[in-house]
């Protein structure tokens, strides 16, 4: 590199105007730079129709300038909607040579201010002087060219541009205002990257110059396509549910279409779909007997097994609203939460009994078939609908006593069909219900899986945190899916 010549007077004027000078442009690449960086020119066209090539005509005699002037402030504004900079050097290539343009960005200026400070900013360079790209260079430091501008702008069709400025990032060529091109290395930015550049350069300066006294950051950049999938097709989020559904309406279509699909699994023992319907039936029908149906409680405290799959259908084919007791919680809380529900009964096993709290609930052993045999097995009509009450989930407390969540059919339907739309659960998938009763999922493990039509993977209650069950699990039980937090 030339040093710079001590008796030149423009490099004062280079050593000023550049002093600490922004890093290079950081360019959106569509591939990571590499330390011997490869380059392969591709070009892509800047269409401008006519209506903005008039736009450009007028506000260039309103201002004094040059179309390319207007150009070249448009490529500063392009710039800076699309690296964040207020501080831009990019490179012009002029029949003199090429030498480097700082602007001033700050401020959020109108297309009018730009074109101010783009017409001063080469005033400045030509009263400078003629100095060459290397003295310049070295004023300031620089290595090469790429390290102060990575862009280079052709004003004048024919401009000669330096061996050191071919492998430069991006090339605007202005010299022709109908027919102006983008110089590309393709090595670091793809053709489709290209054509958005080039689209957003039509639109900012549409808009720009559609109204001089618009402000930068206010100027539209997104083309109307890409505004359409960003702010329409994007945030189109309505997805179609059945708004009067119920949870275990969605799981007596599936035990209508599947019957003979395997619905739940634990350890040696399954039940299917068919099976579930009737078992559940018999439950929901002992529950209405003892008073149940929509809007009312009842606790459950059963560890995972299959009565726990039936208990929650049948509960829910009652109308009745459950409240989660897991048998693994202290008494004390257990005790809270059936006086603060006010829950009349209680479903559990008859091995869970003796670690219930004292109260003048009703305890209804699932596991006790006698107490449904030779009930009615088809389906009650208990009234509920998408607005009744599903569940209860107490919290934790630990901001204080405990609190009921309380949760309607129709926005659990909502959440768990997304859920199974979203990963795709179907018929012949199975998942291993890991959730703790207490636990909002475990809902989801249950009703969910079941509105999808495929199988509740129990794990054996002592083998919860085990690695291997649930690969046993997902080997026996055909399970292709657990849930995690």
């Amino acid at each position: 590199m030339t040093p710079p010549d001590p008796h030149s007077a423009a490099v004062p004027y280079w050593a000023e105007t550049l002093r600490g000078h922004p890093p290079a442009l950081e360019l959106p690449a569509s591939t990571a730079r590499s330390h011997e960086q490869a380059y392969t020119a591709r070009d892509q066209m800047l269409s401008l129709d006519s209506e903005l090539v008039e736009d450009l005509q007028a506000l260039a005699a309103d201002q004094g300038a040059s179309v390319q002037e207007v150009l070249l402030a448009g490529v500063f504004a392009l710039l800076r909607r699309t690296c964040g900079q207020n501080d831009v050097v990019l490179g012009l290539a002029r029949p003199a040579g090429v030498v480097p343009l700082r602007l001033d960005l700050a401020g959020n200026p109108t297309c009018a201010v730009l074109v101010e400070r783009v017409r001063a900013g080469l005033a400045g360079i030509e009263s400078a002087g003629p100095a060459s790209l290397d003295e310049i260079l070295s004023s300031v430091g620089a290595a090469s060219p790429g390290a102060l501008f990575p862009v280079l702008v052709v004003l004048q069709a024919g401009a000669p541009i330096p061996d050191s400025c071919t492998r430069l990032d991006l090339v605007f060529d202005l010299g022709d205002v109908h027919a102006p091109s983008l110089t590309f290395n393709a090595e670091l930015f793809s053709r489709a990257s290209m054509q958005r550049m080039g689209g957003h350069f039509q639109t900012l300066l549409g808009s720009l110059l559609s109204n001089p006294e618009a402000v930068l950051l206010d100027a539209q950049v997104l083309t109307s396509a890409e505004r359409e999938q960003v702010v329409v097709e994007w945030n189109d989020k309505a997805v179609e549910f059945p708004l009067e559904a119920t949870l275990h309406g969605l799981f007596e279509e599936r035990s209508r279409s599947s019957p003979d699909a395997v619905a739940a699994i634990f350890g040696d023992q399954s039940i299917t779909y068919r099976e579930l319907d009737a078992r559940s039936n018999q439950v929901a029908r002992h529950l209405a007997q003892l008073g149940v149906g929509p809007e009312v409680m009842v606790g459950i405290s059963v560890e995972r097994s299959i009565e726990l799959v039936v208990g929650l259908v049948g509960l829910a084919k009652a109308g009745g609203a459950y409240v989660p007791m897991d048998p693994a919680y202290p008494l004390e809380r257990l005790e809270y939460m059936i006086t603060d529900s006010g829950v009349g009964i209680v479903l559990t096993q008859s091995h869970l009994v003796g670690g219930l709290p004292a109260s003048k609930a009703q305890l209804v052993l699932l596991d006790d078939s006698a107490t449904f045999e030779g009930l009615d097995d088809s389906p009650l009509q208990s009234g509920a609908d998408s607005q009744t009450l599903a569940y209860v989930i107490y919290t934790s407390g630990s901001t204080g006593a405990p609190k009921g969540v309380m949760l309607n059919h129709q926005g659990r339907v909502n959440n768990f069909l997304d859920f199974n739309r979203r990963f795709g659960v179907g018929h012949g998938d199975g998942l291993i219900a890991l959730a703790s009763l207490s636990f909002d999922m475990c809902a989801y493990d249950v009703f969910g899986i079941l509105a999808a039509g495929a199988t509740v993977v129990l794990p054996q209650p002592d083998r919860l945190q085990d690695p291997a069950h649930w690969a046993e699990l997902m080997e026996i039980g055909r399970a292709s899916c657990r849930e995690r937090v």
